[in-house]
């Protein structure tokens, strides 16, 4: 297994709960009921889109070019409780317009108690500038900050818009 660097919180822990106040993304309610959505089984473009459009609305028209029945294929099986990290955010990662940043977040959205977003600024949360854009990265990051959470016992949720 590669290793990377070390992820360090770049701010004091007894800060957590209240930067996670001051969380910058408009409310994410919209994208965590989508979310649920797709856990109970409605795999259409249209909670996608609402995730989408909550992380970067500039990539709708991107998402919007896959196909129908291989969209729900993937976004049903990459957010499976049986699939594993890596295998999840490469199915999410070949569709259009869908990146590791963004598969992060939906399967966030999905799954927000197993998930968390990757993106620059959560990973200058923790110290890191330059980052390789691959699953493995985000397996790494992914459990770094379930380790986070559990010593500093907050939710990835928490933790995630205290980094952010």
């Amino acid at each position: 297994m590669k290793r990377y660097p070390q992820f360090a919180l770049r701010f004091d822990p007894s800060q957590i709960d209240e930067l996670a106040k001051q969380y910058g993304y408009a409310d994410d309610k919209d994208a965590l009921e989508a979310g649920e959505r797709l856990l109970a089984g409605d795999y259409g473009v249209e909670n996608l889109k609402e995730i989408v459009r909550w992380k970067s609305a500039r990539r709708i028209g991107l998402i919007k070019k896959n196909d129908p029945s291989i969209l729900a294929s993937t976004l049903k099986h990459a957010t499976s409780e049986h699939v594993t990290v890596k295998v999840a955010i490469d199915k999410l990662d070949e569709l259009h317009g869908v990146g590791i940043p963004m598969a992060s977040a939906i399967l966030t959205m999905a799954r927000p108690d197993v998930y968390t977003i990757i993106d620059f600024r959560a990973l200058e949360g923790l110290g890191v500038k330059k980052w390789p854009k691959t699953s493995a990265f985000y397996e790494a990051y992914l459990g770094e900050c379930r380790e986070l959470a559990k010593q500093y016992n907050k939710t990835l949720r928490t933790l995630d818009r205290a980094s952010w």
